[in-house]
């Protein structure tokens, strides 16, 4: 029994080591494979052909990288810089699909990097960054690369995601900062000219009022110093209303109604 036992263990362990060594070698051959689809999509976006090769595989790909216990192994595998080629703009300057770049944001945002250097040595971040300044990129996928932004930033510069640990101090400091930044930004508009009807670019019609990005940051002082916490009742006046139900209450127990008297159509309980 004991032999047997021995027998099983060690080929349970090499079915482990093969499933590694099986999964080690689909991650690199997929990764490959997307590093080529890239490469073909550009070269046919060269040629002034649809580039449909990274579209057909993106499902695939995706399944494949949604799998937690995969992702940490696709991560070593420098996945990172594949992405940052299928989010890179293609030779006429055009965005990849819009599923592409909506797929790949997502899992982005699941994805769990430790080691943030793999992030400066794939150039994922300027991949993000230039998804989230484009002026054609969907307003959903700038607010998932914003998220992604923020995510990878507060690590890189040793500061805390929970704002509840967030001192005084850095409070005032960074309101400070969002004023300085709308006052130089209030000055440049300023300074530019609006433009008049005759002008170059100036539209006879109607325009959309668009929302205030203002940050309130100067807060008003009390009008009032008087500490309310120890204030006591019956320390404070009386005002007139006070007074008034005071002798209403008084009024009203001193004249108490008295009850009339039952009348009889036999003549009982009368007062004689």
């Amino acid at each position: 029994m004991m032999e047997q036992k021995k027998s099983e263990r060690r080929r349970r362990r090499k079915k482990d080591i093969d499933l590694i060594n099986d999964n080690d070698d689909a991650i690199a051959k997929m990764i490959a494979d997307m590093r080529l689809a890239a490469r073909e999509d550009r070269e046919r976006n060269a040629d002034r052909q649809p580039a449909t090769k990274k579209i057909s595989m993106l499902p695939v790909c995706m399944t494949q990288l949604r799998k937690s216990d995969l992702q940490a192994a696709f991560v070593e595998a420098n996945v990172l810089s594949v992405l940052t080629d299928w989010l890179a703009p293609m030779p006429d300057k055009s965005l990849p699909s819009v599923q592409i770049r909506k797929a790949i944001l997502s899992l982005l945002f699941t994805l769990r990097i430790d080691d943030h250097t793999r992030l400066k040595e794939s150039g994922i971040g300027k991949a993000v960054m230039y998804l989230y300044k484009h002026p054609r990129e969907l307003r959903e996928n700038k607010v998932m690369a914003g998220k992604i932004i923020n995510n990878w930033a507060r690590p890189i510069f040793n500061l805390s995601t929970d704002y509840k640990n967030i001192s005084k101090e850095e409070r005032m400091e960074r309101d400070e900062a969002i004023s300085h930044r709308r006052r130089i930004q209030e000055q440049n508009n300023d300074t530019e000219e609006a433009s008049r009807p005759g002008d170059a670019g100036w539209c006879y019609r109607a325009r959309v009022p668009q929302a205030s990005a203002q940050a309130y940051v100067q807060r008003p002082k009390w009008s009032s110093e008087v500490d309310m916490s120890n204030a006591r009742k019956g320390m404070r006046e009386k005002s007139r209303f006070d007074k008034y139900i005071k002798v209403a209450s008084e009024k009203k127990k001193g004249s108490k109604t008295k009850r009339a008297v039952d009348i009889s159509i036999e003549g009982r309980k009368m007062a004689l």
